[in-house]
Parts: C-alpha cells; sequence; structure tokens
C-alpha cells in the first residue's frame, strides 16, 4: 500500500484591515406636489337676499317728485320766456298793454325771488276758463290772484315800492301776465273773441282792485281787511 499523499494548502492573507462597507438605503424620488387652493362655492342669492338691501320707495312719494320736476321745468319755461319778451325792445308791438320800465323791473324781481308765484298764476287762470267765459263768478279767484302778488311784492328786498302804489302795480302787472299768457297761448282763448276776453277780464281786474281799497280803507276803522300782514 502506497503512502497517502498530503497536499498543504497555504492561505495567504493581505494584512490590511478593510472598513466595513457602508450600505446606503434605496432613496425614493418624490414627484412634486401641486398645492391646490380650495374653491369656495358661495350659495346662489335668493329673492329676498336681492330685495333685502333695496330701499322701498313708495309709489306716492316717487309720483310726488315726478310731479314736482314737472312743475319745476314748467315753471322754469314760462319764466325763461317771460324773461325773454321783458327784455325784447318789440314787446309792445305783441302785446296789446304796455308797461313802464319801473313795471317791467318789479316783474323780473319777483321772477327772480319768487317764482312760484307764475306756476299759481297759471293753475288759477286755468280754473277761471275753464267754463269758457270770464265773469262776476270769477271774482274770488281773481282776488286771490291779486292777494299771492301782493304777497309776491311785500317779499322783494330789491325793490322799493311806495305804500299806496303797491295797488296800482298789482293792476298792472297782473293784466300785463294775462295779455302776455293770451299771446303766448297759455291761456287758449278763440282769436275771434280774444279781445273781447281780454277786455272783461281787465275790467275784473279794476273791479277787484277797487274792493280790495274799499276793504283797506274798512280796515283802517274795523280792523278787518283783505289782505293780511
Amino acid at each position: 500500500m502506497s503512502e497517502p499523499i498530503v497536499v498543504e494548502l497555504v492561505v495567504s492573507v493581505d494584512p490590511t484591515i478593510v472598513e466595513p462597507a457602508t450600505i446606503v438605503e434605496p432613496v425614493t424620488i418624490v414627484e412634486p406636489v401641486t398645492i391646490v387652493e380650495p374653491i369656495v362655492v358661495e350659495p346662489e342669492p335668493t329673492l329676498f337676499d336681492l330685495t333685502s338691501n333695496v330701499e322701498l320707495i313708495e309709489p306716492n312719494k316717487v309720483i310726488e317728485e315726478i310731479k314736482e320736476e314737472i312743475k319745476e321745468e314748467i315753471i322754469k319755461s314760462f319764466t325763461d320766456l317771460l324773461i325773454e319778451k321783458l327784455n325784447n325792445e318789440s314787446l309792445k308791438d305783441t302785446l296789446k298793454i304796455n308797461i313802464d320800465s319801473e313795471t317791467k323791473n318789479i316783474i323780473l324781481s319777483i321772477i327772480k325771488n319768487n317764482p312760484e308765484y307764475f306756476s299759481d298764476i297759471e293753475k288759477l287762470t286755468g280754473t277761471i276758463v275753464a267754463d269758457g267765459k270770464v265773469d262776476s263768478n270769477d271774482i274770488p279767484n281773481i282776488i286771490i290772484l291779486i292777494e299771492k302778488l301782493y304777497e309776491s311784492l311785500s317779499m322783494l328786498k330789491d325793490v322799493k315800492i311806495q305804500k299806496g302804489k303797491i295797488v296800482e302795480f298789482c293792476s298792472s302787472i297782473l293784466k300785463f301776465l294775462i295779455h302776455y299768457m293770451v299771446a303766448e297761448k297759455k291761456i287758449e282763448i278763440n282769436s275771434d273773441v280774444e279781445s273781447m276776453f281780454l277786455e272783461q277780464f281787465d275790467k275784473l281786474i279794476d273791479s277787484c282792485m277797487n274792493l280790495i281799497t274799499l276793504a283797506k280803507m274798512v280796515k283802517k276803522q274795523s280792523g278787518f281787511g283783505c289782505f293780511k300782514h
């Protein structure tokens, strides 16, 4: 029997010390996130919401405001045309009645200080001619016109009127205004009776002025009078 073969295994060991390897964790790539703002949905407004903040206007108030605006426009158009006529040198050729410069200045002053009087005169003359004639039944309304004119004259600050001439001025101004309104068709009168109408109106104004003058005389004795001071 042969001898066993002995094989020597020589292992060479490197004396260098090897550091333990660092284990790297796998990296997860995160996609950027878009932040979405929350959408606030407003509720649909109800009929109550739409009307709760609306100021309710009374129908009567609206009507009154419209009437007032119309009245202002009427007054403005009346007085503007009257001023134009008063400043027109050919006025005496247009009307069948003349006024002096003092009366003209008084009328212009009334327009400036109390234009509402011309709205009153249009309204009252409309009442007077509503029946198609002018007679003694219209005296009360004519007296009201004279009283309102007297009040307008007493309000004037830029014109001085002698006390004894107030009645005279009232008569002249009122006659002029009536003639002017007829000429400008503010008072609708048939042309064939226009002259007679104006003549009757002038006579009624004179009659009313006489009544007022008489009342002023009685006032001195008894305290009664037509005009209120």
